[in-house]
């Protein structure tokens, strides 16, 4: 005989301490007011029996295995749920704790994931290198969140290069802003390099075990060693996408790859309320002719760019056009494109034939190198007209407001933003218009000098370059999945509404039902049915019936 067991995750235990099994996965319920006042063991090993009072008037039954027996999978969106940033996601089992990304919020001040009541973590693993997605890391060895049996963090080679530099440079950045407030610093140097310590590199296709957990990456073709994260558990797969790219957005990658057999997806939405990106093509001819018109015109032009992933992209483009002028690239991009050559393998199969043909690295031949201020200031002061790549791409860090406060006098010069610019930042003001900013100005000895300036150089936001697919490629990338269910992630509440409801009138997914999370809640991911013995069966509904009798006579009184 089989009883269906109801939603753990719908339960409010409030007599914890009376019982000897584990309930770590109960929580809280609109529907349940309380347990009530009989909890009762039907011998060892046996299910255990609740009486519950409901909201409603109508006691509710649950019938439960010991804790040796019960089985659970639970998601909590720690960040991420209705935000762009911050993705983090808890994965649990009874058996196992798990971390999906650990990122940050770039707002003022920045926003971590909520770390309050947590279970001991014993992995994390990395989608992608973006410090929205690991840029938290480090908190949770400076809060000491890693359990006993933690094992690492796991994550593609060419994703743990990247970190390497991503993670200080964030940790420069957070410092300034600590500084700044007056806050205590919320991690060190030490807690990064712990993080970076307990990486385990596992490269795409390569199943492992985590617990009773077993993970698969697969190409995301976002940037570099992005990968889509495949979790089996329980007879189930939950596919976490991390940042999803879209065929034919960037030439140097290759497209998303279908995780079949999934039933829980976790799709990213950042770029949700846009159904399709502006033409490649187009972005591309638009680029060219204002750096152009430019040139002609005796100015500079500066691109503030992100050192990883759109960086690469318009370096291609760049070192492809006859521009008639010197290209330079500084910064992290200098790092972060290196580690693109030294990772070729993870490159779309025509740039790797390029490097196998040349020997050298595809984004970089005829784009010089800055390597010291002597150079910045000779390039800054001369006349002569130039492109300048430097992160970062909102111009909050980086070498790019030292590039932006040198030429923003000349009218013949030029910023050309081609990324998304979040709320507040330098970049989003230039592009809303205004032309009076603050920066903070690196100097020589590696420090910060805030600045007000004044922008009379020209200002142009040109869109179709974003490494995020749009609406319709998340679609499409749904239909290729077809799960039991979807879970929207990644996107700011506008974004979410319109993904979603492009994905509800499609009929390739009517058989998907769609979850849109609030931060911090909690998701039960299981629900099966428990056998239960026959004898052991009836001793339940014989001391059922004498719990009825005795709620008769207290209701009498």
């Amino acid at each position: 005989m089989k009883i269906l067991r109801v939603s753990l995750a719908q339960v409010n235990l409030k007599t914890i301490s009376q019982i000897s099994f584990s309930f770590h996965h109960l929580r809280r319920s609109r529907q349940i007011s309380e347990i009530s006042f009989w909890i009762d063991s039907c011998g060892l090993g046996q299910p255990t029996l609740f009486f519950i009072s409901s909201s409603t008037g109508f006691p509710q039954y649950i019938i439960l295995e010991p804790s040796s027996n019960i089985h659970y999978m639970e998601l909590i969106f720690l960040g991420g749920a209705k935000e762009v940033g911050r993705s983090c996601l808890l994965l649990s089992t009874d058996e196992t704790s798990i971390l999906l990304d650990c990122g940050l919020k770039s707002t003022k001040p920045t926003e971590y994931p909520i770390f309050d009541d947590l279970p001991p973590i014993d992995a994390v693993i990395w989608s992608h290198a973006h410090i929205d997605h690991i840029g938290a890391t480090p908190l949770i060895f400076s809060k000491d969140l890693v359990s006993d049996k933690f094992v690492g963090i796991f994550a593609t080679p060419p994703t743990l290069a990247l970190a390497s530099i991503l993670l200080p440079d964030s940790y420069t950045l957070a410092l300034r802003q600590w500084r700044e407030l007056g806050m205590e610093e919320l991690y060190r140097h030490e807690h990064i390099s712990r993080a970076l310590a307990s990486v385990k590199t596992i490269n795409l296709h390569k199943r492992f075990k985590i617990g009773d957990l077993e993970v698969e990456f697969y190409e995301a073709g976002h940037i570099l060693g992005s990968c889509i994260i495949s979790v089996k558990a329980r007879g189930r797969k939950l596919v976490y996408t991390g940042n999803l790219g879209a065929p034919g957005r960037a030439e140097h990658l290759n497209p998303p790859e279908t995780v079949k057999g999934t039933d829980i997806l976790i799709l990213e939405s950042t770029y949700g309320l846009t159904l399709q990106h502006p033409n490649l093509k187009e972005a591309k001819r638009r680029l060219i002719s204002s750096i152009t018109d430019t040139i002609k015109k005796g100015g500079k032009v500066l691109i503030p760019s992100f050192s990883v992933g759109r960086g690469q992209k318009v370096m291609r483009m760049l070192r492809k056009a006859n521009l008639g002028c010197k290209v330079y690239y500084d910064g992290l991009l200098k790092d972060a494109t290196w580690f693109y050559w030294r990772f070729t393998s993870y490159l779309s199969d025509p740039l790797i034939r390029e490097v196998c043909l040349t020997r050298s690295n595809p984004f970089i031949n005829g784009i010089k190198r800055i390597d010291d201020m002597k150079l910045r200031k000779r390039i800054v002061k001369t006349k002569e007209p130039c492109v300048i790549l430097a992160p970062s791409g909102m111009l909050e860090g980086g070498w790019s407001p030292f590039y932006l406060k040198e030429i923003a006098e000349d009218e013949k010069n030029k910023v050309i933003l081609v990324g998304h610019q979040g709320e507040g930042t330098v970049g989003d003001k230039l592009a809303k218009g205004e032309r009076k900013v603050e920066l903070y100005v690196p100097t020589e000895s590696f420090d910060w000098i805030k600045e007000k300036v004044e922008i009379k150089c020209d200002v142009e936001l040109i869109e179709g370059f974003s490494g995020h697919g749009a609406a319709n490629d998340l679609r499409l990338y749904a239909r290729s999945v077809r799960p039991n269910t979807i879970i929207l992630h990644h996107g700011d509440p506008d974004a979410i509404d319109y993904l979603g409801n492009i994905l509800g009138k499609d009929p390739y997914l009517s058989n998907s039902s769609m979850l849109v999370p609030e931060l911090d809640t909690r998701h039960n991911l299981e629900s099966k049915e428990v056998k239960v013995k026959e004898d052991a069966l009836k001793e339940i509904f014989t001391r059922l019936e004498d719990l009825e009798r005795r709620i008769s006579r207290l209701e009498g009184q």
